[in-house]
Formats: structure tokens, C-alpha cells, sequence
């Protein structure tokens, strides 16, 4: 349908307006970017008159009823000019008034070649350079944005000086560099920014190399990379200052290098004759910030003058992501869309009043089993439609659709409408699978054959910068490069998970030189959405994502020439730690197509990033925390901290209780350790020098996580050079004098220096052996690859034939990995023994009596199975806690003669303790977290009148208790993050409602934190701040429907009708019904309104009332009632609502159309006290009648009765297959008027 466009205008504006509203974007991706790199909403403004006017005091607002919401400061615009504000929501003004680049790309600089290291001054402001060579920037060789060409080298450092008049007219300073492939810059001698090489405050040596291979930006079309500099940090001198740069290969045959720096200056006041920016940096036009944004899919903005009086008001509509509407010409009352934005200047680009439709399909993209014809379609009578069908995107010059498509073998259909009067719509893409089957889930990836293949464009290709040999650098898929793609995902049973437009990149290190490439896809608002809403992977409660990976299995590729692969390696390492509290990806393997071809096996992974700490931690904010990798190097947030901590590490001895006690206030020394455990249990020789992230959030008391992610070297991929089942990896982790790969000593300084402490030694070895008795125990691991190979092997015959390789070498390959998972623990339990002298072990066996009345935790973790045993050293002290469940109390420990719920155990020989608990006749604080409501719109507001979170406590005990000083926690880093306030009491078997707002001013109810709709830990916590009195985990939520226990104070938990304050309602639920195409019998199977099905023809629902059919609207249906309802096609509905268990339905005398509660029950359950149901007169229809022996939820049947009363219905019995019996004809017949319908 046309989208027409037009200005709303919602108030009388003042005669002879003067300032104007001239162009808006609401959705800003790629427009224009704000003084940190963002890409906020914008306004511009427009001055029409020719005097300049002074806009303080002027409202700016999104709401009518606040015009005021923004006030801007004392700012003016000139005539016949314009004004840009951002509506970042962020509300803020720098005192940068002027941005001055004062090193810019092609400036002159002095350089000195890396064949030896320069003078070690060679960075400081004193420095004689003058027998240095000079030359502009860039510098390098290779690529073709070489100004200055240097010689195959290691290394170059430059240096160049710069003027400041005033350091006092200075409020920033910004450092954008373009590089290939490290770098490291000094200001006056002090370092101020570096990328992939060496320690921070470690000058590196001329001849050491990059991390990472780096390919620079801008000759590709890119931007370099920002640093902001802080101003008042005291580097920066009125006169002369210098900046020194030092590039870095990757290695000395590295095919090219790039050094392309830039300065510039934020200035208070700008200076005379000023030269400004290059447009390549981004500066923003504007350093003014509303603090509001703007909606995309439509809201008013106003301009309001101080007086009060309406300036001018405009309805922004929805407007498409970097897309700006706004008048043309300026000031006029014409509002157009333009696909090219002109922040502050002049609207004179093309604009278009309407979009092109979107081309209707008449079948979904999906599996099909043989050929199938499509249709397309458009409301418009003078549009055409374009269509291709090999992923290109449709132009003039595509396929003109005149007819129906014919579609006999796999392929992408994309269409879209295209005509000179509306602005390009949206591209429709449905893939069609014919005749392919999978059991695994099948991702379709479309996208233009130029994007992938083309010699020059493609990032999949070689491209004319290769090198010769493997992984190939300098390859079009080494860039980093995004492309426009279409994703379908279709799950394995053929239902579309989801499908959106997005970007890909080649994803990857030295996997990217297989011929099989990892892709990664991003979900971003310029390509229409910037999530991907969908529960991609079924075993983890996430269904948000922004990017995700479909991992070609890295190193650990199945193709021709790969003979140790299996395409599972790191999926399988992980998924051994899950529910571990180490964070790792989700492992799922996919059949892709690619253009409709064929493309093999890829894993589906999380892409590790910000957003996927956030979303696996909830209550994490992804821009509020610090995430390094290798040797501190930043990825988000700031190093500082970690770099001072591992500045105390080098310098302080560990083994003495107080300097651990400062590490461990920092780290997270039980995360840090599984995660040592799991490297070293699986091989991985691929680290600790590579592959390693790690994280905290800017939380208070929060510590350094460390991330699992690309095992692949594990479980001997490479026997022969790498590691093989025998390989000592706890050696290899711990060595202080390793090479530069894979494990150099800055690598194992942490692991190390711990390792010398007592107390974490313990912890180290038991947690080991805990590990190796239940998740690394042979037989465990063995059929989690048996699992994982079940779930491929169907696919591996396709892949094999895509890509190359023997399916009997899989086989093999198989075998081989499951004998390293057979023989592994023993080997490194002994490696374990003997780096710390222990040389006998013994049986510890632990169980928990009654098997309800708690568990056992050991070394801090839980068993596993009740009761457990766990081979564990000799000599070594072993903690083991006996934890209460409620309602039972420990009581003592059978096979010891300790009383304290801890106890410390050491073995010299087999050991059995069993835990013993009893019910708790005085249970002590019996409250519990009772119900929460994690996003509410309708259903209950505070005093404020305001829809807020809230939880619930309940007191389960028969007295009152006073709650005062304990804690409410969403963050299981900090657990006493709110306290309960004075005086709160709760009274026996009652609630007591919390309003998770993060507003405490509104009153002591309120708490400092919100709730996340996405799930996230919640937790009453005791006194001490440490015992957790209640706790729950809860998944993503629903509006309006509150998650609880399913009664009072139980353990069972489920989604409610939300009852705050109240005895918790019955749990919401889903039930989906399928109905055939034509007449059926339909009821309705839960409490529920409106009635969900769609796909019927108006008009055809009919009750059955007193012997006669009534035509009756779904509004008007009622539980326990039947109905005869006409759907168009074989198709199924979901209905979402409260259970019915029990009602009770009137009949009438002769035929009645009834249906059942929300659970089968059995006919003879049926509670008819007056025998009113004539015997073998309850029939369900399919087509046919069928005599029931149930009543099955959402489905009518025929009762024939005696008389008039009542009958009940209540759970019953299970369900069991139904006879056929066919009705006189008549019954299947509705007849209205004397006519047969």
C-alpha cells in the first residue's frame, strides 16, 4: 500500500513565523555522526528572515504537553542559516565551540626507518630529528594510500610538531588514526593511544610484530580509528608539542603497511583564519544535545518561543533509517522524504512524497517438495514489478513480471516495485527450498553476487592483493568488510524462525583462508532493524540478539585437505561448561544456502561482544562495562584498573595472604580458575597468548571475568605439532619463558603468581577434581560427542559433497576424538598430581538425606546426582557444605562428627558423608519472593501513578516478621544493593508489594533498581549480606503477565494473571490448535479474549441454541459452548489465556453443541449426577463425526440429553485414539432459511 506523506499541523502557529523545523531524522545510522562518533536522531532548524535571532530560552519538545522539554542556552543563528540539534536524549552541551585538525593527512612528518631502534628520546618534545627523512602522510607500502613509500620493514616511526596558542582555549583533544596493522603514539613523550601490539607503557622493541594481521579503513571506504585524549591530563603545552607515532607489520613479509594519523583540537573560541576538519573525521555539525529522542515510527516535534507561543510544530511520521524528511525549499510548506539528508545546508536533493509498495507474495519462501508457482502482486494499476532470482537486488534492467514464476529447483525470489514518482520500497526475498531436507535448521543468505564475487568488491574472493600462500593476506575476505545481506532462518521442522535484512562480514582469523569462510551477521537500524528478535538457540532464554556468527568451525574446518576435523571441536569444549558461571557461546550447527546454493555446515554461535555479556548477565548494561583481550588491549570501556592490578602482580609475592587478598578482591578467582581447568583439560595450545577476552561491568564490587571462546586446537586437532591426548597443557599454561605464540609470559603471569598462593592451590585442585568426576568423566564426555556427532551426521554426506574430504575420514576422525575424551582425565588428573607432589587419591562419597531436604555443595560446587563420588587427592583440604531447601533444616553429618553445616575433610582413604536434614518445625524467616512483574503497562500503578516493575514477598509463616535490613538484589555481584527499609513488617500468609522503579525518591517502597523484561537474577538476601534467603533466575517475560509461584510460598513457578498483593492466580498459558480447511467444531480451550484464529470467512461462526443456529460474532462466545466455524485452509491458531479446570454447562433437551476445559478429559469423568447424556451420543467431528471417548481442549462436540440441567467437567484422564461413527447426514449439515450452508 502507498505510504502518502503529508505536514500535520497540530496547533494555530504565530503569523509571520520566522524559524522553521526543516528537516528531521529520526533514525540515524550512517547520516551524521555527534562529537563521540555516535549517530544520534537529529533537527535541523531554519532561519528565514535576514536578521540573525537569538534562540535562548526557545523550547524544543516531543510533547505537546511539556513544550518546554528542552530549553536551549544562549545560541544564535544567522540569517538565512541553519542550526543542527541533536535528539540524542543525552542532554548536553560541550564548551567546544570549534574543531581544528592541526596534523592532517598529507602533512609533512620526519621518519626514521625500523631497521634498528631510533635513540630512545626519539619520542620527547626535545628530540633533534632533523637527520630524519620527511615526507607526507600516509606512510607504508602496498595498498595504494602510500604518499611516502617506505621499504618492506618491521617498523617506522614518524614525528611531527604542532602549535597551541592557549592550552586554556582547549576542551578536547581527538587522535584518529588509519593503520595496518599496529601501532602505538606519544604525546610529548607520554603515550597516549595503541592497538594490537605490546604491553601499554612498554615501548616496543623495532622487530617485534602485530598481534593480528590489520588491514587499514579509509582505502577501502572505511574511517580511522578515534581516541579521545583527555584534555586535562597535563600533556599539552602553550607553544610547540610534538606527536611520535611508531607502525608495526604483522611480520617482515607482511604485503603491505599503512600509517595515516590525525590531531585535532576542540577549541573554546575558534582561531583566526581556522581550517576546520576533513570531512573523513566526522566532526559533528552541532555540540548541542536535546534530552529527548525522537521516535521513528512517528511523534510531533514543537518549537515553542519563549512567550509561550507555538513556533512551528510537524508530525515527524515514520520515517525510514537515514532517511530525512523535510520542507522543500527551505522554509516552504512542502514536506518531502530524502533519501540523501543535508544537515545544515539547503533541502535541494531529489525527495519523493510516497514510497513504492512492497511486492505481495502469493507463497511463502520455505521447503516445498516439489515445484511451486508464484505469484506477485501490488495495488497500484501503473507500477511495475522487477524481479530476480539470483540474490540480486531488482532494477530496471531485472526480470519484468508479467506472469506467474515457475520455481522447480532451490533459488532466492526477490522483487521489488520500481517507478520515476515514489522512492524506492522494500525488497522482498523468500527462498525456496525444493525438494531439500535437513535436520538440522537452514539459514538462507541472500545478497547481491557483486557484494560477494566481484574481483574487486567481493568479500569472499581473493581479490588482486593476495598473497600467494595460506591463509592468504591481503585477500578481499581479510578486509573488513560489510555487505548488505537477507537472512531466513527456517527451523528444522520447516517453520520460519525469523528472517530480516542485515550486514555480513567475513568473520574469523586464520580460518578465513579456508575455501569455506565464517560470516558474520549484524543486525543494524540501517538495514531496517537492529535486532534480531528471535530464540535462535532453544537451550538458552535469549531471543535478542545484535549479531550473530555462523562459524565455518575455524580451525577445526571438514573439507578437502583438513584430515583431523570434525566440524564440532569447540562446540563441543564449551558446551561442557555449561550452567558453570564461564561464559561461552551457544553451539548449534546450521545447513546454509547461499543464492540458493547449497554451502554447507555452519555453526551458529553468539558473536562475543558487549551485548552478548549484557544479555547472558542480566541487569548488565553493554555500555557500562570494561572488555579487554589479549594483553589489556581494549575492546569497550577502559584498562586502567587491570593494568594497575597486573602492575601489582609483577611486583608483589602472592603466596602471602595479604597481597592474594588484593588480586582476589579484583578477580573472580572461581571464574578465573574453571576457566584455566577447562583450557587445560581440552588442549588447547591455541593460548593463553591468543583467544582470550575478558570483562566486568561498572557495577560496585564487580570482578574480572574471563570468556571461553575459539578452543578449537583442543582434543588434538593438530597431534603431530600442536597437542595430543598426553600433552601436559598445565605446564604449557605455566610457563614463565614461553615463545611469542602461543603462550609468551605476559600470557601466564596471572595464572602463575596465583598459582603460588595456598589458598588458591586448594581451590585449583579441587575444583579440577570436581570436573573430572562429573563433566570431563569419560563416560559423560563421550556421549555429549556422541550427541552432538547424532545431530550432524545426517548433513555430513551434503557437506562432504560441497566442500571435499572423505565421509570415512570423518569417521575416523570421530573415533579419534572420542578415545582423547576416553583417555584425557586420567592423564590429567596425573599431570595435576604430580605438578604439586601428590601422588594417592581416594573416593569421596557424598549424599543428602531426605533427597528433598537439600544438597551438598563441594569446594563450592554443587553435586551433581544424589548421591555422588568424586575422586580427589590425598592430603588436601576439602570444604563441604550442607544447603537447607526450605522447609528443612540441617541437622547433622552422617560419617563425621562435625555438627557445623561446613565442614573441611582430609582424605586418607575413601571417605562417605551424608548430609542429614529434617523439617523445620520454626523455620525462621519463612518469606519468599513471590511473584514479579517485569513489565507492566496496564495492569496496576504506584502512588505516583505510574506503571512500574514490582515484586512481591510473601510471609509463609504463622507469624509476623519484620524485614527491615534485609536485602533486595538484582545483581549477583552485589548482593545488598537495596536494603528494606525501617519498620517493614510482614504479617503471616501475607505479600508485600516492592515497586521496582529505580526511584527510591518516591517512597520507601520503591527500590534502586528496575526489573529486566529479558530475565535477569533477582534475590532476598539475609542480614549478613552473604546467605540468600530466596533466589530466582527468571527467563524474558510477557506484558501484563506476572511471573510466580503457582501457589503461596511453593517451589513451582509459572506465568500468572498478575495478583499483586494477593494469593497468586492461575499460571497464563498456550495452547496451539490446528483446524482443517472448511466446516469444524470449535470451542474455546482457555479463558481468553480476543478469540486468536485468523484465516476464517466472515460471517460462518454459528452457536447451536434451543434446536436452532444462531450466526453469532467471536465476542460473543462462551466457555463450555461449541461452535460450527469455516476456515479457508488446513491451518492452526494459539490461543493464550487462563486455564479452565473445572465448569459446569447447561443443556437443554435433544442436541447440544458443547466443548471441554483446558485439558483432555475422559467422557466417563464427566460429572452428569441427573443422567441427562443419552448413552454413546458425544461425537467430535474431523471430516467426518467421530464418536468421542474424550473431550479435547478447543474442539466442539454433539451431546444429545435427556432433559434440561446441568452437567460439570474436571481434569480426568489421558487421551486415547477415537473410533469413527458416521451421524445421519443431517447433522452435518447447517441449514438457515430452508438453505444447506
Amino acid at each position: 500500500m502507498k505510504l502518502l506523506l503529508c505536514m500535520i499541523f497540530l496547533f494555530a502557529m504565530i503569523p509571520g513565523q520566522t524559524i522553521y523545523i526543516n528537516e528531521i531524522v529520526s533514525s540515524n545510522s550512517t547520516v551524521l555522526y555527534d562529537e563521540e562518533g555516535n549517530t544520534p536522531d537529529w533537527i535541523e532548524f531554519y532561519n528565514g528572515t535576514t536578521a540573525q535571532i537569538n534562540l535562548e530560552g526557545y523550547g524544543v519538545s516531543d510533547d505537546p504537553e511539556e513544550p518546554f522539554k528542552w530549553v536551549f542556552p544562549g545560541v544564535t543563528i544567522d540569517s538565512e542559516s541553519y542550526l543542527l540539534v541533536f535528539a540524542s536524549g543525552e542532554d548536553e552541551s560541550s564548551n567546544v565551540q570549534h574543531w581544528e585538525t592541526v596534523i592532517n593527512w598529507g602533512d609533512d612528518w620526519n621518519y626514521f626507518i625500523g631497521y634498528t631502534n631510533p635513540p630512545s628520546s626519539w619520542r620527547e618534545l626535545s628530540f633533534d630529528d632533523s637527520g630524519w627523512l620527511n615526507g607526507p602522510s600516509g606512510f607504508g607500502y602496498g595498498d595504494g594510500d602510500d604518499a611516502t613509500e617506505v621499504p618492506q620493514v618491521m617498523s617506522v616511526f614518524v614525528r611531527k610538531t604542532f602549535q597551541v596558542e592557549s592550552v586554556d582555549n582547549i576542551a578536547a583533544l581527538v587522535f584518529h588514526v588509519d593503520y595496518d596493522d599496529a601501532f602505538v603514539a606519544y604525546l610529548n613523550g607520554d603515550e597516549i593511544a595503541r592497538a594490537n601490539i605490546g604491553t601499554p607503557g612498554v615501548v616496543p622493541n623495532y622487530d617485534e610484530g602485530a598481534y593480528e594481521w590489520r588491514e587499514a579503513e579509509i582505502y577501502n571506504g572505511g574511517f580511522p580509528e578515534r581516541y579521545e585524549i583527555d584534555p586535562e591530563s597535563g600533556l599539552l603545552t602553550n607553544g610547540e608539542n610534538v606527536l611520535a607515532i611508531q607502525v608495526h607489520n604483522y611480520n617482515i613479509t607482511s604485503s603491505d603497511m599503512s600509517l595515516i594519523p590525525f590531531f585535532t583540537l576542540g577549541m573554546v573560541q575558534a582561531p583566526d583564519n581556522p581550517s576546520g576538519t576533513p570531512d573523513i573525521l566526522n566532526f559533528s555539525l552541532t555540540n548541542l544535545h536535546t534530552n529527548f529522542k525522537i521516535k521513528s515510527e512517528g511523534e510531533p516535534v514543537l518549537l515553542t518561543h519563549p512567550s509561550g507561543e507555538l513556533m512551528d510544530v510537524v508530525d515527524s511520521t515514520a520515517i525510514p533509517t537515514d532517511i530525512s524528511y523535510g520542507r522543500q525549499p527551505d522554509g516552504s510548506d512542502t514536506w518531502l522524504f530524502f533519501p540523501e539528508p543535508t544537515p545544515q545546508a539547503p533541502n535541494d536533493t531529489e525527495g519523493f512524497s510516497e514510497f513504492c509498495e512492497t511486492p505481495q507474495v502469493s507463497h511463502q519462501g520455505g521447503f516445498y517438495s516439489g515445484p511451486v508457482i508464484i505469484s506477485l502482486s501490488i495495488n497500484s494499476d501503473t507500477h511495475q514489478i522487477y524481479y530476480t532470482l539470483d540474490g540480486s537486488i531488482p532494477s530496471e534492467d531485472s526480470f519484468i513480471y508479467s506472469e506467474p514464476i515457475f520455481i522447480a529447483t532451490t533459488m532466492v525470489l526477490r522483487a521489488a516495485a520500481i517507478h520515476s514518482e515514489c522512492f524506492p520500497g522494500e525488497v522482498t526475498t523468500h527462498s525456496f527450498l525444493i525438494g531439500e531436507e535437513s535436520t538440522l535448521p537452514v539459514v538462507s543468505l541472500t545478497s547481491d553476487p557483486f557484494n560477494l564475487w566481484d574481483e574487486d568488491y567481493g568479500i569472499y574472493v581473493m581479490g588482486p592483493n593476495a598473497q600467494w600462500d595460506f591463509p592468504y593476506f591481503g585477500a578481499n575476505f581479510w578486509e573488513d568488510w560489510e555487505r548488505p545481506i537477507h537472512v531466513e532462518l527456517f527451523e528444522p521442522n520447516g517453520e520460519l524462525g525469523f528472517r530480516l535484512d542485515a550486514g555480513v562480514k567475513i568473520f574469523g582469523g586464520w580460518s578465513r583462508g579456508f575455501p569455506q569462510k565464517s560470516l558474520a551477521i549484524y543486525a543494524r537500524p540501517g538495514y531496517g532493524t537492529n535486532e534480531i528478535n528471535y530464540q535462535v538457540f532453544p537451550d538458552k532464554e535469549i531471543d535478542s540478539f545484535v549479531a550473530i556468527v555462523l562459524r565455518n568451525s575455524g580451525n577445526e574446518w571438514f573439507g578437502s585437505g583438513q584430515d583431523n576435523a570434525t566440524m564440532f571441536r569447540d562446540g563441543m569444549h564449551t558446551s561442557l561448561m555449561d550452567n558453570t558461571g564461564v561464559e561461552h557461546q551457544e553451539y548449534r550447527p546450521a545447513a546454509v544456502y547461499i543464492n540458493g546454493e547449497y554451502w554447507g555446515i555452519h555453526n551458529l554461535r553468539e558473536k562475543v561482544n558487549e551485548e552478548f555479556l549484557a544479555s547472558n548477565n542480566p541487569g548488565v548494561d553493554p555500555d557500562e562495562l570494561d572488555e579487554l583481550e589479549a594483553n589489556a588491549e581494549i575492546i569497550e570501556g577502559d584498562n586502567q584498573d587491570y593494568l594497575n592490578m597486573i602492575d601489582f602482580v609483577e611486583n608483589n609475592d602472592l603466596s602471602n595472604p595479604d597481597n592474594y587478598l588484593i588480586v582476589e578482591e579484583q578477580v573472580n578467582i572461581e571464574n578465573f580458575i574453571d576457566y584455566n581447568i577447562i583450557q587445560i583439560y581440552v588442549g588447547n595450545t591455541d593460548w593463553p597468548g591468543n583467544n582470550i577476552k575478558f570483562w566486568r561491568p561498572h557495577i560496585e564490587g564487580a570482578k574480572w571475568k574471563w570468556i571461553l571462546y575459539d578452543t578449537d586446537f583442543g582434543f588434538g586437532l593438530f597431534p603431530g605439532w600442536a597437542s595430543n591426548v598426553y600433552h601436559n597443557t598445565l605446564l604449557f599454561a605455566l610457563d614463565d619463558n614461553g615463545p611469542g605464540w602461543p603462550n609468551p609470559p605476559w600470557s601466564t603471569l596471572l595464572f602463575r603468581s596465583l598459582m603460588e598462593n595456598e589458598e588458591f592451590q586448594i581451590k585449583f585442585i579441587n575444583h579440577f577434581c570436581y570436573y573430572l568426576s562429573t563433566r570431563f568423566e569419560p563416560s559423560y564426555v563421550v556421549n555429549q560427542i556422541s550427541d552432538i556427532v547424532d545431530n550432524i551426521a545426517p548433513e555430513m554426506p551434503n557437506h562432504v559433497s560441497r566442500w571435499g574430504g572423505n565421509i570415512g575420514q570423518w569417521n575416523q576422525n570421530i573415533i579419534d576424538v572420542q578415545e582423547f575424551g576416553a583417555l584425557r582425565a586420567d592423564i590429567v588428573f596425573n599431570h595435576v598430581g604430580n605438578y604439586f607432589g601428590l601422588y594417592e587419591s581416594s573416593n569421596l562419597n557424598v549424599s543428602a538425606v531426605p533427597s528433598n531436604g537439600g544438597t551438598v555443595s563441594v569446594s563450592g560446587l554443587i553435586i551433581p546426582e544424589n548421591p555422588w563420588t568424586g575422586e580427589y587427592f590425598n592430603d588436601i583440604p576439602i570444604e563441604i557444605t550442607a544447603i537447607s531447601n526450605p522447609g528443612y533444616s540441617f541437622s547433622h553429618w552422617a560419617g563425621s562428627t562435625e555438627t557445623e553445616e561446613g565442614i573441611t575433610v582430609v582424605l586418607d582413604g575413601d571417605l562417605n558423608v551424608t548430609a542429614v536434614f529434617l523439617e523445620d518445625d520454626n523455620p525462621g524467616i519463612a518469606v519468599y519472593i513471590n511473584e514479579i512483574l517485569a513489565s507492566n503497562d496496564t495492569t496496576n500503578v504506584d502512588e505516583a501513578g505510574e506503571f512500574d516493575d514490582w515484586l512481591e514477598l510473601y510471609n509463609a509463616g504463622i507469624e509476623s516478621v519484620n524485614i527491615e535490613g534485609l536485602f533486595l538484589t538484582d545483581n549477583a555481584d552485589n548482593l545488598t544493593k537495596w536494603t528494606i527499609p525501617e519498620e517493614m513488617v510482614i504479617q503471616p500468609q501475607s505479600h508485600l508489594l516492592f515497586w521496582c522503579d529505580e526511584d527510591q525518591e518516591q517512597g520507601e517502597f520503591h527500590t534502586n533498581f528496575k526489573l529486566s523484561s529479558g530475565g535477569e537474577f533477582l534475590a532476598l538476601v539475609d542480614f549478613d549480606g552473604i546467605t540468600l534467603l530466596d533466589s530466582i533466575t527468571f527467563g524474558p517475560q510477557s506484558t501484563d503477565i506476572s511471573y510466580g509461584r503457582v501457589s503461596d510460598g511453593s517451589s513451582d513457578w509459572d506465568f500468572l494473571s498478575p495478583s499483586p498483593g494477593n494469593s497468586n492466580n492461575l499460571s497464563i498459558m498456550e495452547i496451539t490448535l490446528p483446524h482443517n480447511e472448511g466446516w469444524n467444531l470449535v470451542g474455546l480451550p482457555l479463558d481468553t479474549t480476543p478469540f486468536p484464529c485468523d484465516g476464517y470467512i466472515d460471517g460462518s461462526l454459528y452457536s447451536f441454541e434451543t434446536g436452532s443456529y444462531l450466526n453469532i460474532s467471536t465476542d460473543e462466545m462462551a466457555i463450555g459452548s461449541g461452535y460450527w466455524l469455516r476456515f479457508e485452509e488446513e491451518d492452526e491458531c494459539t490461543f493464550s489465556g487462563v486455564p479452565i479446570d473445572n465448569i459446569t454447562v447447561s443443556l437443554d433437551e435433544g442436541w447440544n453443541l458443547i466443548s471441554g476445559i483446558s485439558t483432555s478429559i475422559a467422557i466417563n469423568t464427566i460429572i452428569d449426577l441427573n443422567e441427562l447424556i443419552v448413552p454413546g451420543t458425544i461425537y467430535g467431528f474431523d471430516g467426518s463425526y467421530v464418536e468421542a471417548e474424550f473431550l479435547d481442549p478447543g474442539y466442539g462436540y454433539w451431546l444429545r440429553s435427556s432433559g434440561e440441567g446441568e452437567i460439570s467437567l474436571s481434569s480426568s484422564a489421558l487421551l486415547n485414539k477415537s473410533t469413527t461413527f458416521q451421524l445421519p447426514d443431517h447433522l452435518n449439515t447447517l441449514t438457515l432459511n430452508n438453505i444447506a450452508l
